[in-house]
């Protein structure tokens, strides 16, 4: 006999992510894949194709810079994923405080709050 824990799914870190996952265009995969063509993709798999096409990633110490264009292009796409999976329009961050200030200031407060017990979970 099953229990209704057997039928509970749980999602993991970087699950149905543009890191870890391929996302393809449904309107045009069929047509795509007939004629043998990659599908229409919104992840980042050109950016892994141009490192492969110049140099090693798993092998040379220093990888090139990646070419401002195809950064943009990467943006972009993540902007894309997230309003179709979302169906809301991507809110860019305020510029100030600088992210790094932001970030730094939260961990501040994070690790005041785990240092006295009152750490939210």
């Amino acid at each position: 006999m099953r229990t209704k824990a057997a039928h509970t799914q749980r999602a993991r870190p970087q699950v149905h992510t543009p890191d870890s996952s391929r996302f393809w265009a449904a309107p045009t995969y069929e047509a795509r894949m007939a004629e043998g063509k990659e599908p229409e993709n919104f992840d980042k798999e050109f950016l892994r194709l141009w490192f492969k096409a110049n140099c090693d990633p798993y092998k040379d110490e220093k990888l090139p810079e990646a070419p401002k264009e195809l950064v943009e292009e990467l943006s972009w796409r993540y902007v894309c994923i997230y309003e179709m999976l979302t169906g809301n329009m991507f809110q860019f961050p305020p510029l100030e405080p600088k992210p790094h200030d932001r970030i730094v200031a939260n961990a501040v407060k994070a690790k005041e709050a785990a240092a006295a017990g009152t750490l939210r979970k």
